[in-house]
Formats: C-alpha cells, sequence, structure tokens
C-alpha cells in the first residue's frame, strides 16, 4: 500500500504513514448511534502533526537522557520545551484550525487549538475523545509516553464562541 501523500511504501495494517505521519485510514465518529451523524472537521492533520512532534520529541529526549532516571513532570517539562523550540506557535494547521498553545500541567501536556467554524455542531467532548484517542493509541511512540502516566490534553475553542471541548486522553483509554 502506498501513502497518498509522500507516496512511501506503508504497511498493510498502519494506520499512520512511518514517513510523513499522514493517517492511512480515518475513524469515523458518530454522535449516537441513532443520528450517525460523521464529525467532518479535518482532525486527522491535527492529530498527525500531534504524532508527529512527540514521536520526535520522544526520540530526542531518549537519545539525550539515556541513563537519566527523570521523573514524570521533568519528562513533560523537556517535551514542552523541545516542541516550543522546534515549532512557532500559533501554527495554522488548515484553513479552520490553529495550534495556539503548548502547555505542562502536572501530568500532562497540554495542546490548544482555536477553530474558526463548526462544520458539525455534533461534536462532544466525548466525541472528540474518540476520534483522537485510537490515533494516538496504535501509535508505539504516542503510546509509550501514554504508558509513563503522561495525559494528553486538546484543548478546543470555537472562534468567536462560547464554545470550548477537552479531550483528555490516557494509557486508560488505549485498552
Amino acid at each position: 500500500m502506498q501513502c497518498p501523500i509522500c507516496t512511501a511504501e506503508v504497511p498493510e495494517q498502519s494506520t499512520v504513514c512511518p514517513h510523513c505521519a499522514n493517517p492511512i485510514s480515518q475513524p469515523e465518529i458518530t454522535q449516537s448511534s441513532a443520528s450517525k451523524e460523521t464529525i467532518t472537521w479535518g482532525w486527522s492533520r491535527i492529530v498527525a502533526l500531534i504524532i508527529m512532534l512527540l514521536i520526535a520529541g520522544f526520540l530526542i529526549r531518549a537519545l539525550i537522557n539515556r541513563n537519566s532516571d527523570d521523573s514524570k513532570q521533568q519528562y513533560i517539562h523537556q517535551m514542552v520545551t523541545w516542541v516550543r523550540e522546534q515549532t512557532t506557535l500559533p501554527r495554522i494547521i488548515d484553513d479552520n484550525v490553529t495550534w495556539e498553545s503548548i502547555e505542562e500541567e502536572q501530568g500532562a501536556i497540554v495542546y490548544t487549538y482555536t477553530i474558526k467554524a463548526a462544520q458539525n455542531n455534533s461534536v462532544t467532548n466525548e466525541s472528540l475523545k474518540a476520534y483522537l484517542a485510537p490515533n494516538l493509541c496504535e501509535n508505539s511512540d504516542t503510546r509509550q509516553i501514554l504508558d509513563k502516566g503522561i495525559e494528553m490534553h486538546y484543548a478546543y475553542h470555537i472562534d468567536n464562541t462560547s464554545e470550548d471541548y477537552l479531550a483528555v486522553i490516557s494509557a486508560s483509554d488505549c485498552k
């Protein structure tokens, strides 16, 4: 199978291209089994970027601190610092989504986004989590971070509204 973005060969069971982090298949998220409304916000681009940054951060951190016994919070601090050094924020992800910030909280890395226009009013915290968790859990590097007990928080604000959404992903979501 070939990646439609970078044309690299991708193993048949992969959900993310190992070369460019492009999602190969996108799971559908439905508000309820009765309505079957699918969220079509382009979350795959956000997830791909986040996964790519986390993988790079994890690999660099592993190379620098092979023999280190850093605490979880020190690890979070190093990851957030590294991402900030490598990324100019705010960063436009697509026509509707802007990555505003990355922050550290106790036991968590927090990513904040602004969405210019909502295309589907069926988004909830739960549907957002249901969409993000499988992509994060299927990636072995991201899974290792979650397995260290580090939560990943994804906060979305719909521009010019009072709507805010938060998906909190932890290792327990990967079971």
